[in-house]
């Protein structure tokens, strides 16, 4: 029975189908939360106007120059140049739009990654229903990710490989091979120029290659040479990119004592244990795919086998690789029990569905705008004052001011030099301070009054209460703006000092905006 026969046969799986996806659609038009798509988008801009990739970094002024402050990392070129193709898709988006583009294109990307996967699925299994749930957990999921960044493209490339890779694994030596011959070194290219994660798509080419050849070989097939090339054109196409082999020296390079302070690093483990956090859909998959897995592992494919625990395992190890295992899910289709004739278990998915709807929190969708917790009203005054001087900032908020201050940051999401993170981090902490900013010539600070995490005042406000050096000139519920004593500054101090006794004031507001939940 054909799977178009099936869908005409199975309209309460057709129902919940186009139900989800359109829901999923709306549910993906939240407004732009991640700080680092700013930066992605000033980069963007700069390659743009300049028709070349920076060779220095322009917006900075701790790692300004063609000698950074590491001269013998990598990082800076890296991080200065793989992201450039996403970079002025991002750029072109924000200029025609502003971050209701990178909102569209998410909910765009987002919903049309799932309605593959539904697709692959469905060409894996005569079951209508298998296929649906598949995608209902993988959404779920990805609701945690907003991802506005040039990994977003990652995520939209892995499904097309993976489905790739599949029309590669059952192909008969006769059959013509011409989509995966151009699209998979076309994929891994694009992926190349788009993100460094093009590493786990090689690694997933590499286990499907090994798969088929253990398969070919168990088998008694005649190896399948046609095929092979097409995987080693895949291997290679990515390394076509400014940086060839960079982003294997800059994965391998990165120190504990950095991966520990990045939450995407995290491991689903030590959040489930640790901080009560648990995505339910994510270990429902894992639980679901070892029993499948472990029913099925006479008749597996080898490809499956390798990609499908591979994959799980990395999942286990950072929750930046979640999204990556979920994606390959729609595999275990293929050994799902076939459950169309159960009148039943048609039910499940369009119930399941309408339980998602009922209970889903809307009040922060069809939000085409960045979100309240970036410093709008701020960089404002700072444009108004034009203070003199370095500027010390919060690094979740450097990409935004990148964009909007005209001010070089301090810090930024991209930690182009490592060792900032902590002196970022310990001035906050109102450890060193005064010594850490005359270090760096800071003249103004723009930070927040709370954490966005554990929602705790800085120690630095304690400090700073008690410190003459140091004035108050604007606060509202998301930002404080500090100035140093300078003679280059008293204008400004003069027109705006404000009593420091309002940091109060600010970090109530702050907590009752966080309480909200407004992210």
């Amino acid at each position: 029975m054909t799977n178009v026969a099936l869908s005409r046969k199975d309209p309460y799986t057709r129902l919940a189908a186009l139900l989800f996806f359109a829901w999923i659609t709306l549910m993906f038009t939240t407004p732009v939360g991640e700080g680092d798509y700013f930066w992605h988008v000033k980069t963007g801009q700069w390659i743009w106007q300049h028709k070349s990739l920076p060779t220095s970094d322009p917006f900075s002024f701790t790692v300004g120059g063609e000698t950074p402050p590491a001269p013998d990392s990598g990082r800076v070129p890296f991080l200065l140049k793989q992201y450039w193709l996403g970079q002025l898709i991002f750029y072109g988006l924000w200029k025609l739009a502003g971050p209701a583009g990178m909102v569209l294109l998410r909910a765009i990307a987002y919903t049309g990654i799932l309605i593959g996967l539904y697709r692959f699925g469905r060409r894996l299994t005569t079951s209508a229903s298998t296929p649906l749930l598949v995608v209902l957990a993988v959404g779920s999921v990805l609701r945690n990710y907003s991802n506005e960044r040039p990994q977003l493209f990652a995520y939209l490339l892995m499904p097309l490989l993976l489905a790739l890779l599949e029309r590669l694994r059952t192909a008969s030596p006769g059959n013509q091979l011409r989509w995966p011959a151009l699209f998979i070194p076309l994929t891994m290219f694009i992926w190349g120029n788009c993100h460094g994660s093009f590493i786990l798509g090689m690694v997933v080419i590499g286990l499907a290659a090994i798969g088929i050849l253990v398969d070919d070989f168990r088998q008694g097939h005649r190896q399948r040479l046609p095929i092979m090339a097409i995987l080693a054109g895949g291997l290679l196409a990515p390394l076509l990119n400014p940086n060839g082999l960079g982003a294997f020296q800059e994965f391998f390079a990165l120190a504990g004592s950095y991966t520990s302070q990045v939450a995407e690093f995290t491991s689903p483990i030590r959040l489930a244990r640790q901080h009560g956090v648990l995505d339910y859909a994510y270990w429902g998959t894992v639980v679901v795919t070892i029993l499948v897995l472990a029913n099925n592992w006479r008749r597996l494919a080898t490809p499956h086998l390798l990609l499908l625990w591979a994959l799980a395992g990395l999942s286990l190890t950072a929750t930046r690789y979640v999204p990556f295992f979920m994606f390959a899910t729609p595999l275990l289709c293929h050994y799902a029990p076939q459950w169309q004739n159960s009148r039943l278990f048609r039910f499940i998915p369009l119930l399941l569905l309408l339980l998602l709807i009922g209970t889903a929190n809307y009040g922060n969708v069809l939000k085409f705008r960045e979100e309240r917790a970036f410093p709008a009203k701020a960089c404002q005054f700072l444009r108004e004052a034009n203070p003199s001087g370095n500027m010390f900032n919060y690094i979740g908020w450097g990409g935004y001011l990148m964009c909007y201050s005209r001010y070089p940051v301090f810090i930024d999401g991209r930690t182009l030099v490592v060792d900032l993170l902590p002196v970022h981090n310990q001035i906050l902490a109102g450890r060193e301070w005064k010594a850490l900013l005359d270090r760096y010539s800071i003249n103004f600070m723009i930070i927040p009054g709370t954490d966005a995490i554990s929602l705790q005042a800085y120690p630095l406000l304690l400090q700073l209460l008690g410190d003459s050096s140091w004035e108050l000139v604007y606060l509202d519920e998301v930002a404080l703006v500090l100035i140093r004593h300078a003679p280059e500054n008293q204008a400004i101090i003069d027109r705006y000092a404000l009593a420091k006794e309002q940091l109060t004031s600010h970090i109530q507001a702050r907590w009752q905006w966080q309480m909200a939940n407004d992210f």
